[in-house]
């Protein structure tokens, strides 16, 4: 859950900074200029948190569950019902 935080504030932090290339607005350009300062402040945090998580595992103070994945993409019997969803008019 951590790790799929981090490729978000990733995601984001990349789309923010090809925007503020080409942003020509002062205060719009401020906004995400913050809103880039914000999620960088995320980022560490988070990633100091999962530092700190990794070495409690180590220790043996905590444990994460390893739970069983469940996919649905590649399930090539219910491929025509995805996209059924993803274009319900046909």
């Amino acid at each position: 859950m951590i790790i799929d935080r981090l490729v978000i504030l990733f995601i984001k932090l990349s789309v923010i900074e090809k925007l503020l290339l080409i942003i020509k607005e002062k205060t719009l350009k401020q906004d995400y200029l913050n809103k880039k300062k914000l999620i960088l402040k995320q980022i560490m945090n988070l990633g100091n948190f999962l530092d700190s998580y990794f070495i409690k595992i180590k220790q043996g103070e905590v444990f994460f569950e390893i739970q069983q994945p469940v996919k649905i993409y590649n399930d090539s019997r219910i491929k025509r019902y995805v996209k059924l969803l993803q274009n319900p008019k046909k």
